[in-house]
């Protein structure tokens, strides 16, 4: 976090990728829910803060930086793996876009042909919900890029954050 904040301060990058490991390892170790985990998820958390402040505290970047966040999966309270798949709380994730130019409201609310899955499992099949694979996408549209080659999800540019 703090190479990506100097990074950020000090060079005109046009992407600056920041991997928080720290939730998804504790809950493989100790647990979804665990005292470890949440200790994790709070770290994860001031280091999310820390990244926004630097952008907010400095006028140049506060009208430049879009910060994206999410995860690659949830996690049942209890469980150290990917078991009970079923469970709301294995798939449901944070998906978050703020900074200039970013529509503030539910995802849901500005992207009515997306499906909030609320408490039930999403199907293939229908209006989808909003995916984590869709990030990929989204930040090559904030970027001025084409798609993502040979990408499944988010190749409309269907998903308004903007």
């Amino acid at each position: 976090v703090d190479t990506a904040i100097a990074d950020l301060r000090e060079d005109d990058h046009d992407l600056v990728f920041v991997h928080l490991s720290g939730p998804d390892l504790a809950g493989h170790e100790s647990g979804w829910g665990s005292a470890d985990y949440l200790e994790a998820v709070a770290r994860a958390d001031a280091d999310i803060d820390r990244i926004v402040s630097a952008v907010v505290d400095d006028p140049r970047l506060s009208e430049e930086v879009v910060v994206v966040v999410t995860a690659d999966h949830g996690g049942v309270p209890g469980l150290q793996d990917h078991g009970g798949r079923q469970r709301f709380e294995n798939y449901t994730i944070p998906f978050a876009v703020w900074g200039p130019g970013i529509t503030r409201g539910d995802l849901y609310a500005l992207n009515p042909d997306y499906r909030d899955p609320g408490d039930g499992r999403p199907r293939y099949r229908g209006p989808q919900p909003v995916r984590n694979g869709n990030v990929a996408n989204v930040v090559t549209e904030l970027l001025g890029l084409d798609p993502v080659p040979r990408s499944l999800l988010g190749v409309e540019r269907d998903l308004d954050v903007d």
